[in-house]
């Protein structure tokens, strides 16, 4: 049987948003679906959360990645 091993889960929030990296497949950004976003969060809240891993496998330097969100 596969066993998988994860490191401990960490939140945390900031407004730095220059320190997340997108991978190339990564769809291009929607700046439509990104105007929808905000007005739903500016009545709503944010009620989701981004997935982002730090890895060095990209280019050989430590950086955050988003996966999802």
């Amino acid at each position: 049987m596969l066993e998988l091993k994860f490191k401990t889960v960490n939140f945390f929030a900031t407004n730095d948003y220059s320190q997340f990296n997108f991978f190339e497949f990564n769809r291009p950004i929607d700046k439509n679906h990104v105007n929808k976003l905000a007005k739903s969060m500016k009545k709503r809240g944010f009620t989701g959360a981004l997935i982002v891993i730090r890895t060095a496998t990209v280019d050989g330097i430590e950086k955050l990645y988003i996966l999802d969100g």
